[in-house]
Formats: structure tokens, C-alpha cells, sequence
């Protein structure tokens, strides 16, 4: 799984939310990373909210609510006969500027 926005509440969310439909499958449960959760969406100073993010981090760092255990490589192949292929972090393709020569 990867973000699709460069937004890091995105993840964060998905792994730290405490309602039902997100980190209840991990039963972490920690006030202080729930509080520094709501206040970075509430955040709109950039600066500020990545101290919040930070800070966020570091707790969860060190209470380790998870360990992911598989991590899937992405494996791309392609001759230079093929121009214009730029795989991107979401693992999509695009082949609209993909040409061979």
C-alpha cells in the first residue's frame, strides 16, 4: 500500500486512527498520539504541523504498535529501446509518454 497523496495523514490515519474502522485492529491506544493526530489535521501552518507530525512519529516509534513484516519490492524491467517510462511511488504505470525507438 502506498500513499496517494504526499500527505502524511494519510498512513497515519489508516495505522493510528482510534475509531473502528481504522486502527482498531491494532488496539493501540495511546491519548498523547491520538491528541498530536487530530491537532496535524487541524494544522494548516506547514511548519507547525510537521513539529506535529514529528512528535507523532516519535511516540509511535517508541511504543511500536506494529511491526510490518513484509514489505513487497517493486521490480521494473524495460531495454532502451523503450523512452519515456517513469514508474511512479504508487506503483502505477502511466503509458501515455511511452515510446520505443
Amino acid at each position: 500500500w502506498t500513499n496517494d497523496t504526499p500527505d502524511p495523514d494519510e498512513l497515519l490515519g489508516v495505522a493510528l486512527d482510534f475509531s473502528s474502522q481504522h486502527a482498531a485492529h491494532t488496539f493501540y491506544n495511546n491519548p498523547k498520539a491520538k491528541e498530536l493526530l487530530i491537532q496535524q489535521r487541524r494544522e494548516l501552518d506547514p511548519k507547525k504541523r510537521q513539529a506535529l507530525v514529528t512528535e507523532l512519529q516519535r511516540i509511535v516509534n517508541q511504543d511500536c504498535p506494529q511491526i510490518y513484516v513484509v514489505h513487497e519490492p517493486r521490480i521494473y524491467a524495460t531495454t532502451p529501446a523503450v523512452v519515456g517510462f517513469a514508474p511512479n511511488s504508487q506503483g502505477k504505470y502511466s503509458f501515455e509518454d511511452v515510446t520505443k525507438k
